[in-house]
């Protein structure tokens, strides 16, 4: 019996699994979605779905998604907005609740029909479309690496290459099982081919050379010194050049303050100075350590330590709503903001501020929530000093409160007006007391919409050279980054650095914001925030792909990143002769070009700051001239479209550099020693043949360092990543629910006979 029993378990512990297995190789990966529409070529509102048909384009905003299906009932392109409507097809736009169905069901080459009956639109995933998206997909990859080649992006294409020959035997192999209907077969090799599609995309970006890759942190509520050096280390390898440590959150400091200054450190750090350890370790690092500093909004009503927040020791320098009350209430909570307007308040804050840039070793100052409140059909600014103030200056017994009554233009601008003396005052007192960092400010993007908004008036701020750095929240689509990137370059030009921030949107996102900002042409990226970047998938990625070579950034050192473009030039220009050896009559030119840049790299390795800053100067204004001269239409197109972006990014660190500043600053303020930094490895994919072929023949053996990590992380970290242990341990514990599921009859059968013996057997005795 025990023996039966034993191999009753066994079966039933390898059965579940067995044919879980199975059922998951043999999945029917083909499908029908169906998604209700709301209306055709209607104008697309909240939680919609609108089919378009007509006109030229859908004319949505940026925050939808929209799928374009051509006459054959075939979908031609996904994502976006404001899509070009296809000659005899349509397109499906989404916002709201379905745009997230949308996007996971339709994917280019699949089918798409509309049901006008019951207003369904349905989208087919058939055996059919997977021949032909799979043969698209890999002719995708080898067309891109082909207009990448015209384009001059300096990539590995010995390894593309390999890349495209796996995927042509992919492919083959992906049609014969579609053909024969083997069902486990294509779904084991259509995962092998995707996994190939995502090296491919990783080695399809190009290395930028020279940008700002900024995180912002929040450090972790502990002074343990093992904890700040693992966070440093796990910033700097996954790429990371910039970041921005927060100095006031929870209503306290992290750093100790003086008495008569109103902020107060959090207790949690029992007096240590965090600022201060956090900056000498990024230093260690090479890390660009900017201060970010929340300017009016000084605390949460309902944080830890809000009894220690200025807006408890100052009531009476609080915003004030319309309708009188001095707490802000939005989605992250109930806070105290101070009065912009209030003489008071400002001198409180310059003097916060006067004591940091004193104090403390910092690479930038930045301050956020430099505005007024923005909260739903709330306005603030009415205590009776602003009110007062604004009626004296316009002559009137009259305050607005919404937009369409009169004055309003004006208020917003009288307020907007605290807000920039303050930025103003600011940017002063660096220039004063440390000419040799960076100013620089959080801002919305929405540019014609932020004054009358939340009184930010950066527009001003930027034309008057109040700031040298914008970091703008683009924290939406990749569409709305995309315009946002580019209404900021345009905004930015060659006086402003222009530094993009994003939020988790998750890797892919991520990963593709990150390039529509810089085609944009921006200047870096900035990522909010540290403790999202451990959490949801991040880290040992991003790192292995578009940062997985450090960057140079452009505020940090301006020769260093001067030196990179100007190698950067080199590299385009030399795989441009490789490459375009027929364009006869215009390679002398490109040649005579090439020697002008390798001239003015020998000229940037003299230590004259103004010498270089002089000579990189009129370099890019020459070399603009020349590329607009080139007569040749294909030349000018692929080789000025590769060049130009590359000088103007010199031109603007020439022009905002600190190089000489800086280096008055660290004669008497050196940096700490630096650490060994070849630590960081590339991780290897099964492409990566030998150490050789995986070094790009194009790239200077002097250029900024091929890297990246697969390196342990604190245990503290690791929490967040499910390991394989961890997936080990969920197949145990699936295994184990199964058994319960099919072992509980089988528990009562067994205890239910073993009493029925035990009865009989009593039964037996007594007679």
């Amino acid at each position: 019996m025990k023996r039966f029993i034993s191999s009753l378990l066994l079966i039933l512990l390898t059965v579940p699994l067995a044919l879980s297995l199975s059922v998951f190789a043999d999945e029917n990966p083909f499908y029908d979605v169906e998604i209700n529409y709301d209306g055709e070529n209607a104008v697309r509102s909240e939680n919609t779905v609108i089919i378009y048909n007509k006109g030229e384009s859908t004319g949505t905003n940026i925050w939808g998604y929209e799928v374009s299906v051509n006459s054959e009932g075939k979908i031609t392109a996904v994502g976006g907005n404001n899509s070009v409507i296809p000659e005899n097809g349509f397109v499906i736009s989404a916002i709201g609740k379905d745009k997230q169905k949308l996007s996971d069901a339709a994917k280019i080459g699949l089918s798409a029909i509309i049901d006008r009956k019951s207003k369904k639109v349905t989208i087919s995933y058939t055996k059919e479309n997977a021949k032909d998206i799979f043969a698209m997909e890999k002719d995708s990859i080898i067309n891109k690496v082909s207009e990448s080649k015209t384009s001059l992006k300096i990539l590995n294409y010995d390894k593309l290459s390999r890349i495209s020959e796996e995927l042509e035997k992919a492919n083959s192999e992906i049609q014969e099982f579609l053909k024969n209907d083997d069902i486990s077969s294509f779904n084991s090799k259509s995962k092998e081919f995707y996994d190939i599609i995502e090296i491919a995309e990783k080695e399809l970006i190009e290395h930028k050379p020279v940008e700002s890759r900024t995180m912002w942190l929040r450090i972790r509520t502990t002074s343990s010194k093992a904890i700040v050096k693992d966070t440093v280390k796990s910033i700097y390898e996954n790429g990371f050049n910039t970041v921005c440590i927060e100095a006031l959150f929870d209503s306290t400091t992290i750093m100790p303050m003086p008495k008569d200054i109103l902020f107060t450190q959090n207790p949690v750090f029992s007096g240590k100075d965090m600022l201060k350890m956090y900056i000498d370790e990024f230093h260690r690092y090479g890390i660009e350590v900017h201060l970010w500093m929340s300017c009016y909004r000084v605390g949460y009503t309902g944080s830890q330590n809000s009894k220690l927040s200025v807006g408890e020791k100052k009531p009476e320098w609080l915003n004030i709503s319309q309708n009188g009350e001095n707490i802000v209430k939005n989605e992250y909570g109930d806070s105290y903001f101070l009065n912009p307007a209030l003489p008071e308040v400002k001198d409180f804050l310059l003097k916060t501020y006067r004591y940091i840039l004193e104090n403390y070793d910092i690479d930038g100052f930045q301050l956020d929530y430099v505005r007024y409140p923005e909260s739903k059909n709330v306005n603030f600014g009415y205590d009776d000093y602003t009110k007062s103030e604004f009626m004296k200056k316009y002559k009137t017994d009259f305050v607005p409160i919404v937009k369409n009554q009169s004055f309003w233009n004006e208020w917003c601008q009288f307020r907007a007006d605290f807000v920039t003396d303050l930025v103003s005052s600011v940017s002063e007192m660096i220039k004063d007391i440390r000419p040799d960092i960076i100013f620089s400010c959080d801002v919305a993007p929405q540019y014609g919409e932020t004054l009358s908004k939340m009184c930010q008036d950066t527009k001003k701020w930027i034309s008057l050279g109040l700031v040298d750095a914008v970091y703008t929240m683009a924290y939406g689509t990749t569409d709305a980054v995309r315009n946002w990137a580019s209404d900021t370059v345009s905004l930015c030009n060659d006086n402003v650095f222009a530094f993009i921030g994003l939020k988790d949107n998750g890797y892919k996102i991520f990963t593709d914001q990150i390039v529509a900002s810089r085609e944009a042409d921006s200047d870096g990226t900035a990522f909010f925030s540290y403790s999202q970047y451990i959490k949801n998938d991040y880290r040992n990625r991003i790192n292995n792909s578009i940062y997985r070579k450090n960057a140079v950034s452009p505020t940090f050192d301006s020769k260093k990143a001067l030196t990179e473009n100007v190698k950067f030039i080199l590299h385009k220009t030399d795989f441009f002769l490789e490459n375009n050896k027929d364009v006869s009559d215009s390679l002398n030119k490109i040649k005579e070009f090439r020697q002008r840049v390798s001239g003015l790299l020998e000229r940037l390795n003299t230590d004259d700051s103004d010498l270089i800053k002089k000579s990189v100067i009129e370099f890019t204004d020459n070399e603009e001239k020349f590329l607009l001269s080139l007569s040749d239409s294909q030349l000018k197109k692929h080789f000025s479209y590769a060049v130009s972006p590359i000088l103007k990014s010199m031109r603007k660190i020439a022009l905002n550099g600190r190089d000489k500043a800086k280096a008055d600053y660290r004669a008497d303020h050196p940096y700490p020693e630096l650490y060994s930094l070849d630590d960081r490895k590339i991780k290897k994919d099964k492409f990566d043949i030998t150490e050789a072929e995986t070094d790009d023949k194009h790239e200077s053996s002097e250029s900024v360092t091929d890297q990246s990590t697969d390196s342990a992380t604190s245990k503290e970290e690791e929490k967040y990543e499910t390991n394989a242990f961890e997936k080990t341990v969920q197949i145990i514990f699936l295994v184990i629910m199964t058994l319960s599921l099919l072992g509980l009859p089988l528990y009562y059968y067994l205890n239910s006979r073993k009493k029925k013996i035990a009865a009989e057997y009593e039964e037996s005795q007594n007679k």
